[in-house]
């Protein structure tokens, strides 16, 4: 959810959040309405509750013309990398040290390589402007520094961008 909320402050978009934090809660959030799904989004009528789609609702309005095929791939990896760390909660303490050496391997042979790369040409990821890919490469080395804290040391295009 941090990478919505950062979209929508570099919007410029009021939002109200609401917290569940009790049982009770989260049950009359459900009476009445057509989705089980938390969280949910409602904006101009419009009711979302798939996390990805608040990233690309609020992005079109940030930059209306993006490079599609290039913003495509970019984000599409960027979720597979944040889905390999998000996984780790869920794993037994034995397979997370496997997981964290496969995640690694992988972040410095397949996907930072391809960031730092896209990143010279300009200081946005995509395009001119800011957009959702930025957003998502900032809140994806976040994740990934916070587990391997010297990962970026040999992309430093990626780390300043």
């Amino acid at each position: 959810m941090e990478s919505i909320r950062w979209l929508l402050a570099v919007a410029g978009v009021e939002f109200e959040e609401v917290a569940i934090s009790k049982r009770q809660e989260y049950v009359k959030l459900l009476s009445g309405r057509w989705s089980t799904q938390v969280p949910l989004v409602e904006m101009d009528g419009m009711k979302l509750v798939q996390t990805q789609g608040y990233p690309e609702l609020h992005s079109r309005e940030i930059q209306s013309l993006w490079e599609r095929l290039k913003r495509t791939r970019l984000t599409c990896m960027l979720r597979d990398l944040m889905e390999m760390i998000m996984v780790l909660a869920f794993l037994p303490p034995d397979a997370k040290k496997t997981k964290l050496e496969e995640i690694e391997r992988k972040a410095t042979s397949r996907y930072l390589p391809v960031f730092e790369k896209a990143l010279p040409s300009s200081q946005y990821l995509v395009g001119n402007q800011l957009s959702c890919a930025d957003v998502q490469l900032l809140e994806t080395t976040l994740m990934l520094e916070e587990k391997f804290p010297t990962i970026l040391s040999k992309f430093p295009v990626v780390k300043g961008g």
